[in-house]
């Protein structure tokens, strides 16, 4: 039989969820949400799994003061775990929380439980976002010494932490360093080594990698079309441009605002107005 304060809690909870589907604006926030899927957990007779606690962790999208609220009772309920680690460390990364990320990779080692790769893509994906680029290499090069072999997304966000700190060169160098390392280049790496190009007024190479990633098979997304266009645009190329803008859709790629202006530009630099 229900005793009276059983009721009470019942109803509480009852009450929590009903909100949600009552007041849908109220639940918007990372707070709110988890304290819903809390209740509804409640509910089915579930008191928080391991496997739960980390996908509370990852609901909290920028919002890393509570990711680490979370990670700790994580720790006090099933005892530390890379997951979850990792977990914090994603949304420190989303929330421009590159300290606070290294710091928690600190903290694994503190504990003597070894981080993996998805860990240091983690904290150089933090440092990505801020163009710290220092710091990103540091973090790449603290694998070798942990005995992490580093994979394809590693270099990713070192690539593009030296990229958006300015240092289009090292970016271009670590790229052109993948596949001695015995790595091979996805989309991704190109993509962001073709924007190196550009940012760093290489147009001809920027050109060149569009072909040869291509030429290996490596099908290009939007952004590597855009850093492309804009590269024949700076390099006065506007027929290539045009060849580009022309091939998106055909390629399942949509073309979006960024595109239209790059191939306009092209076009206007080339005096192809009627175009």
């Amino acid at each position: 039989m229900l005793t009276f304060r059983s009721v009470l809690a019942l109803l509480g909870l009852l009450a929590g969820v009903a909100e949600c589907f009552t007041f849908p604006r109220r639940a918007k926030s990372p707070r709110r949400r988890l304290a819903i899927k809390r209740r509804l957990s409640l509910l089915h007779g579930v008191k928080h799994p391991g496997a739960w606690r980390v996908q509370n962790i990852k609901a909290c999208g920028r919002d890393w003061a509570t990711a680490l609220t979370l990670l700790r009772e994580s720790q006090e309920c099933d005892g530390p775990s890379v997951t979850a680690f990792n977990a914090a460390i994603q949304v420190c990364a989303k929330g421009n929380q590159p300290s606070k990320a290294y710091e928690l990779l600190e903290e694994l080692l503190e504990i003597e439980i070894k981080p993996n790769a998805i860990t240091f893509t983690g904290v150089m994906s933090a440092y990505a976002r801020v163009g710290d680029w220092k710091s990103a290499l540091e973090v790449l090069s603290r694998m070798e010494t942990e005995r992490v072999q580093p994979d394809i997304f590693n270099y990713n966000a070192a690539i593009n932490a030296c990229q958006n700190g300015g240092q289009w060169k090292k970016a271009l160098d670590l790229f052109d360093s993948l596949e001695s390392c015995g790595v091979k280049p996805d989309v991704v790496s190109y993509s962001i080594a073709i924007s190196s190009c550009r940012k760093g007024r290489q147009w001809d190479k920027a050109i060149d990698l569009f072909s040869l990633m291509q030429d290996r098979g490596i099908e290009p997304d939007k952004i590597s079309f855009n850093a492309a266009i804009s590269a024949c645009e700076k390099a006065g190329r506007w027929e290539k441009a045009l060849e580009l803008f022309s091939s998106m859709e055909g390629r399942g790629v949509e073309p979006d605002v960024i595109s239209y202006n790059a191939a306009i530009s092209a076009l206007e630099k080339g005096g192809q107005w009627e175009k």
